[in-house]
């Protein structure tokens, strides 16, 4: 991943998490990011080449 994606990924995590701060929904969010981020470091390490872009499609899908 390029220090690019990986700045617009840290800054839409912040954005999802800080829309959903004052909601109950939120622990649910953060579980949901926390298991992301560890899928998508596996799916790094096993596919390196097409990684940043199954990130990115993935990303495009939360909006």
């Amino acid at each position: 991943m390029t220090a690019k994606g990986t700045g617009e990924f840290i800054r839409l995590i912040v954005h999802i998490t800080a829309t959903d701060a004052l909601t109950p929904i939120a622990r649910i969010n953060e579980m949901i990011i926390f298991w992301f981020i560890i899928a998508s470091v596996i799916l790094a390490i096993t596919v390196k080449g097409r990684s940043h872009s199954a990130l990115h499609w993935f990303l495009l899908e939360l909006y």
